[in-house]
């Protein structure tokens, strides 16, 4: 498994970024890219959360409708939630680990390894930044969620200024 050290440095890149973008749509897709490479994930996808507290998926990689609306969407939405609740991220790469809902949901999902981070802009929770890996246990460490954090704060602050 490559380290996030050898694996580039995307945070600087996506600041680069961040500075010419305008159009949001293009930005939380530059946004997952960047995370899906960061952490070499299979899939992910952005959520925000809107004032009335609901959650709306703003752009998914890998997954389609009907996967989001089943087992691993169920383990997704634990896991957001979770990192909603705490306002900090996890990392998991276990079927009994309580983090993201039952080993039953992890193994109709064959989801093997979760990592989900809150994405802040303007001082508040903008989203989360969700993203897993069905066939590496070990895809995941908890020193992950440091520049996977740095990544979402970044794009969270871009992201509440082009909708401002």
């Amino acid at each position: 498994m490559a380290s996030v050290e050898t694996r580039g440095d995307p945070i600087r890149w996506l600041r680069a970024l961040l500075e010419r973008e305008r159009d949001p749509a293009r930005l939380r897709r530059l946004v997952l890219d960047a995370a899906l490479e960061l952490l070499a994930a299979e899939r992910g996808y952005l959520v925000r959360r809107r004032a009335s507290g609901e959650l709306e998926v703003e752009v998914a990689l890998g997954f389609d409708a009907d996967e989001l609306r089943g087992p691993a969407g169920q383990i997704s939405r634990t896991a957001v939630e979770r990192v909603l609740e705490r306002s900090r991220g996890l990392v998991t790469a276990s079927e009994e680990d309580w983090e993201v809902g039952d080993a039953t949901s992890l193994r109709q999902s064959r989801v093997t390894c979760v990592a989900c981070v809150p994405v802040r802009g303007g001082g508040e929770v903008w989203g989360v930044l969700y993203l897993d890996h069905r066939f590496d246990p070990a895809a995941f460490v908890p020193e992950d969620l440091e520049p996977l954090q740095a990544l979402a704060d970044l794009a969270g602050e871009r992201l509440v200024a082009l909708e401002e």
